[in-house]
């Protein structure tokens, strides 16, 4: 034991007694690391040492022109919970994703989750299976997907409301048996001045379709205990100058809206 006090009395030689007793150290040797504290010896698997007054640098805070809700707990994604099982997100979209996820300061919404991205302009409601396999093949499966397409399909030629119906009911029941134990979210198309397609002076037929089709897929999901992410407080309004892309605000409450559902399906998150 004295040959294990003499680095004690080393490392405390230059301190007054007064500042002695509130140390917390950590003495390294070859062989094991010991924690002294007021006459007790711990093992520890700390490698420096340390004082009771040193102080944890804060990480730098980014800026974004899109809040992402709350604060961020430093041990949401790292940390402690790194070690630990954390759930998996896909967020799988076209545009609105895509512009979304330039926008973001926290990649997953300061939730306790890792959310993979993958937006792209212009990408069709049948683009969504092969976008699936190639996720698939990168890693394991996601215990939560969100589903944001269908905008960019609902006027294409030769297809009406039923076929597009038709053709995400297949496509959906496809993805329960690609991901059986995976919770799927459809976020309803949102409105728009022009579609892709149109060939009418306006929008409004279309309009009716997309609110049709919207609660139609939200009934087929709650059928199978799946729900749709509802995006009432978004309108034409918060559309840009194009008629079709959300600003600011819109993307502020497109944002909300994932992540407000995100928060009430990884309440119910278990390991596979």
């Amino acid at each position: 034991m004295l040959c294990c006090l003499e680095p004690f009395h080393e490392a405390t030689r230059h301190l007054s007694t007064d500042q002695t007793p509130a140390l917390h150290l950590v003495l390294s040797t070859k062989a094991t690391l010991l924690r002294v504290r007021k006459g007790e010896w711990l093992h520890t698997s700390s490698t420096a040492l340390v004082g009771s007054h040193s102080k944890r640098e804060e990480p730098p805070k980014a800026n974004s022109s899109i809040n992402t809700g709350g604060e961020c707990c430093s041990h949401t994604l790292s940390g402690e919970m790194a070690e630990h099982w954390v759930p998996r997100v896909w967020i799988v979209g076209s545009s609105d994703i895509c512009m979304l996820q330039a926008d973001l300061c926290h990649k997953n919404l300061c939730l306790p989750c890792f959310i993979t991205w993958d937006g792209e302009g212009g990408r069709l409601w049948e683009h969504l299976l092969p976008t699936l396999r190639s996720l698939k093949a990168t890693g394991p499966e996601p215990e939560i997907l969100v589903v944001h397409l269908g905008g960019s399909s609902l006027c294409l030629e030769g297809r009406n409301r039923l076929d597009i119906l038709r053709e995400i009911k297949a496509d959906l029941t496809r993805v329960f048996e690609m991901f059986p134990r995976t919770r799927v979210l459809f976020s309803d198309i949102l409105p728009r001045l022009k579609w892709r397609g149109q060939t009418g002076r306006t929008a409004y037929g279309i309009e009716r379709s997309r609110r049709w089709l919207n609660g139609a897929v939200s009934g087929f999901l709650s059928d199978r205990n799946m729900r749709c992410i509802r995006h009432g407080n978004i309108g034409l309004t918060h559309l840009i100058k194009d008629g079709v892309h959300l600003g600011p605000e819109g993307n502020q409450l497109f944002l909300n809206n994932l992540r407000e559902a995100l928060q009430v399906e990884l309440k119910h998150q278990r390991p596979f």
